[in-house]
């Protein structure tokens, strides 16, 4: 997420080999072809660079530092942000004494909707219905649990109902 220029200390060629991928200690990525995205700070360095990467995958794709930090922000929501509402799911399905395991088929559905369609598009459920007898109940049912859960609730149904 940082420009290009932190690497420039009098160096004659520098340049960015960032894989955009969430990795983790004890699992290997399921995808094995995901994008790498690559700068430098000449046509050299970037052909060297992509060399590097054709090692690894085939879906390369240059960017400037600014598209970087623009995916790497997009990255975030899609991984981090998601994986932390999965987590709330699962604190609130286990306190109920419910398998998260139950929501599997949803997710997978959800998933492959967004392959097809605009995230926007395919929304669904009580933001977009603007059914707010359900989501005065949700709220409510929420104070049970972390009070950040109500907020991040509220937060999600609002921008659900502007981005219509």
């Amino acid at each position: 997420s940082q420009p290009i220029d932190v690497l420039n200390h009098n160096y004659i060629s520098y340049g960015v080999l960032y894989p955009l991928q969430t990795f983790s200690k004890n699992a290997s990525p399921v995808n094995e072809d995901f994008p790498f995205f690559i700068e430098g700070n000449n046509s050299m360095t970037v052909n060297e660079i992509k060399k590097l990467a054709q090692l690894i995958s085939n879906n390369i794709h240059e960017v400037n530092a600014e598209q970087r930090q623009t995916l790497h922000l997009a990255a975030v929501y899609t991984n981090n942000f998601i994986n932390h509402i999965l987590g709330v799911s699962k604190n609130i399905l286990e306190k109920q004494h419910l398998n998260f395991e139950y929501l599997q088929p949803l997710l997978l559905e959800t998933i492959k909707k967004v392959q097809l369609d605009n995230p926007f598009h395919i929304q669904t459920g009580p933001a977009k219905r603007n059914d707010e007898v359900t989501i005065q109940l949700h709220r409510e049912l929420l104070k049970n649990y972390n009070p950040n859960f109500v907020d991040i609730y509220q937060v999600m149904t609002k921008s659900i109902q502007e981005n219509k």
